[in-house]
This record gives structure tokens, C-alpha cells and sequence, in this order.
């Protein structure tokens, strides 16, 4: 059979959309196998499109198809995820923000027409205020759980919303931060008239707690390190991976997402794009971390035409995912015989620990947030905890006791 190109495509304003984006991808140097793979899965939107009497194409559309594709070829979870993404990252191209990916058993939750409206030019607001693509994701989660709560016995427009239906979606919130969110689209959809009053005002307050962040000492993380067998291909793979979190606090995103082009071995520099502040970040590539990277990729990584630098290490290969750096980590720190009762321990505890003993030695906060790449110059108060001799440096000389209570201390009654 003839493959189908993108002129015979029906609907002119989708052709020319998803022309666009196929450009894009080409332009990102996606694999070929790749394009091709997105280009015939998403062809069929067309076509979708055209049964359903559908001129425009909007981040609805592609979701229903993609729950049309679904039901129709009663395809298996893994098939179902991968084409759950190419429609998520169309989505995210057209609205223009980073495409950010979702974690595996992620199924969105689909609303009517007007409201998915309302949600699309929300998050574009939220994208024109500088929110990032993991944040405007976060945020789209949240208010289609919400939509969903305030409209699950009928309804399907903003203008029938009332102050009962915000109260009990509200009530129904499991995670109290999610508040602050719904109380910014109710804002927003007052000030566009979507809606005729305020309901923001009904969402509760919340102050969230502020909770130390887990610490474990130099001899802790050494000994974690020194537990990993670097002569297995898994050893040298994990060991790089964690030796870039211990070393420069790299979140684990990053590290999943870092690329053979990432690295400049002559230069000596480690520079990428961070995933959630979509900001430029470099680091002085250090001995030891050079020696782990070539380690892995001379000694250990597959041979294949994949430019991530960190793979699975049977066939298949493919690139890992967050998933397998926290596993790892956590596996360590048990096989390492390190305390981690009541505590966190994956990498965003080696995270913390190295913000903490920077402060400790006296580093600047200004360079630490830039080491830990932070945008917001108070982020590190979230991480940094001086310890308890660090504190006795500043402390005060006990006044000695005098009048009644130096009395009380040598047995007189008060």
C-alpha cells in the first residue's frame, strides 16, 4: 500500500499544523524512525476529524482520538502510553510551550468541549506569565481533576458553575497545595468573563509546612558510593549517574536527559538545558566525574545510534527514565548499610546534602543556588540546614543566675 503524505490530508488548517510540527521535529534532528512513527499515528486525527464533523483542530481533539484510537484497536498499556505522548507533545507544540514528559500511567482526564477551552487559554495564560512546561503541566492536571469534580453530575460550560460545586471540589482535594492553583483559574476565568463572580475567594488558605530537607554526611555518601561494583556495565552506568547528582546536585531529570553532545571532554564542561527552569546550566567537568563518564561510555555503554548518554543495559536498549536513577539510588543506600529510617533517601536527598555542606563550608548562597540552578534566589533556604556545630558558633554566653532564681537553683522555695 502506498504510504499516505501529508498533502492528501483533508482538513487544511490540521495539514498545515501538523506539517509544522513534523518540520520541528526534523529541525530537532528527532531519528527518522521516529518522525515516521509520530507522522502515521497522527495522520489519523484527520481523518477523526472529518467522521466527527470537526474543523479545528484544539488539545481536545487530539485526546479524543487518541481515546477513539485506543477503544478501536484495544491496543496494550505500553502502546497506548507511547501514543498518548505523541499527542500530548502535538499539543504542547501547538500551544507553544516545552514539551514536558509524563510519568507512564498518566491518563488524562477529558472534559466537554467549552470547558477544555476555558483549561487551553488558561494554560496559555499561565505560559505568558512565565511558567514553565512542567509547571503549566502540573497545573492542567490539577484543574481537569477539578473540573471534573465541580461537573461530574451534569454540566459542561464555566457559566453554570456555582459556589457548592467549588466547595465540594475543594473539600475533595487530597493534596492542599493543589488550592492555590484552583484559586488562580477561578480568578482568571472571572477576569475573562467565563464566569460571573469570584469563587477564588471560597478556595481555603493553606500554608504548607515547611520541612527540613534529609541530610546525610560525607562519610555516608562515600560509603554509597564506594558500594557500587564499577565492574559490571550497570556499576559504571549507575555510578556516573550518581556521582553527577552527589557532585553538582543535578536533578534527576537532567540526568536522564543529558546527551553525548552534552559533554565536551576537551573543553572540559558539562552545559544542558535544566528541565524545569528551561535555563542554561554548565559545570566544570571534575576528575573524578570525567573518568566515570569515560569509564561508562568507552567500557560500558551499547553501541547505538541513540545520542542519550545513559542506556538500558539489555537489548532493547533504550534511553532510562527517572524511574531506574531513584531504584538505584535507593537499592544503594540499603546495600551501603546507611540509616534511612524516617528519612528520604533518593536523589533528591543527595541533593540537599550537598546544598548543606556548602553552606556548612562557607559557600555563598548566591553560588550555591547557581550550583543547585535555581532561578528564585530564596529556593535554597529549602535545602540548606546548618548543623548543630555550625550553630554553636553563634550562641550566646548563659547569663549566671541571680535573685530569686539563683535562690530556687540552691534549694530555697520560690
Amino acid at each position: 500500500m502506498k504510504p499516505k503524505v501529508i498533502d492528501e490530508l483533508k482538513n487544511k488548517e490540521f495539514r498545515e499544523t501538523l506539517s509544522t510540527f513534523l518540520e520541528w521535529m526534523a529541525q530537532e534532528k528527532y531519528a527518522e524512525s521516529s518522525c515516521r512513527g509520530y507522522r502515521n499515528f497522527l495522520y489519523g486525527i484527520d481523518g477523526f476529524m472529518l467522521e466527527k464533523g470537526i474543523d479545528l483542530y484544539s488539545p481536545s481533539v487530539g485526546l479524543k482520538y487518541w481515546e477513539y484510537y485506543t477503544c478501536k484497536h484495544s491496543i496494550c498499556k505500553k502502546w497506548s502510553t507511547a501514543c498518548l505522548t505523541k499527542v500530548l507533545q502535538l499539543n504542547d507544540f501547538v500551544a507553544g510551550r516545552d514539551y514536558v514528559p509524563l510519568h507512564s500511567n498518566y491518563r488524562p482526564i477529558l472534559l466537554p468541549q467549552e470547558l477544555e477551552a476555558a483549561l487551553t487559554d488558561y494554560i496559555a495564560y499561565c505560559h505568558s506569565c512565565g511558567n514553565k512546561g512542567i509547571t503549566t503541566s502540573a497545573k492542567e492536571k490539577r484543574i481537569r481533576k477539578f473540573l471534573k469534580h465541580c461537573f461530574e453530575h451534569g454540566g459542561d460550560c464555566l457559566e453554570h458553575l456555582d459556589a457548592k460545586q467549588v466547595e465540594s471540589a475543594c473539600i475533595a482535594v487530597e493534596n492542599k497545595d493543589e488550592w492555590h492553583v484552583i484559586r488562580e483559574f477561578l480568578r482568571f476565568a472571572c477576569q475573562t468573563n467565563r464566569i460571573q463572580r469570584d469563587y477564588s475567594v471560597l478556595v481555603p488558605k493553606y500554608n504548607r509546612e515547611f520541612v527540613l530537607p534529609t541530610v546525610y554526611t560525607v562519610e555516608e555518601i562515600s560509603a554509597l558510593l564506594n558500594i557500587i561494583d564499577r565492574k559490571t556495565a550497570v556499576g559504571k552506568r549507575d555510578y556516573a549517574m550518581i556521582l553527577l547528582i552527589v557532585r553538582y546536585g543535578m536533578r534527576v531529570g537532567d540526568v536522564v536527559l543529558l546527551s553525548i553532545d552534552n559533554i565536551d571532554f576537551h573543553v572540559g564542561r558539562i552545559s544542558y538545558i535544566q528541565l524545569k527552569t528551561n535555563t542554561f546550566q554548565t559545570y566544570e567537568l571534575l576528575p573524578d566525574v570525567r573518568a566515570a563518564l569515560l569509564d561508562y561510555i568507552e567500557n560500558a555503554r551499547p553501541d547505538t545510534d541513540e545520542n542519550k548518554l545513559f542506556m538500558s543495559t539489555r537489548i532493547p536498549f533504550r534511553p532510562i527514565g527517572t524511574g531506574a536513577v531513584i531504584s538505584a539510588v535507593s537499592k544503594y543506600f540499603q546495600s551501603a548499610g546507611i540509616k534511612t529510617e524516617g528519612k528520604k533517601h533518593g536523589p533528591h536527598a543527595l541533593r540537599s546534602s550537598l546544598a548543606t555542606l556548602m553552606v556548612n563550608d562557607n559557600v555563598p548562597y548566591e553560588q550555591v543556588r547557581k550550583i543547585l540552578g535555581h532561578t528564585d534566589p530564596k529556593a535554597i533556604k529549602h535545602y540548606a540546614r546548618l548543623d548543630t556545630e555550625k550553630l554553636r558558633e553563634f550562641a550566646l554566653e548563659v547569663p549566671a543566675p541571680n535573685g530569686q532564681f539563683q535562690l530556687y537553683l540552691q534549694g530555697g522555695v520560690l
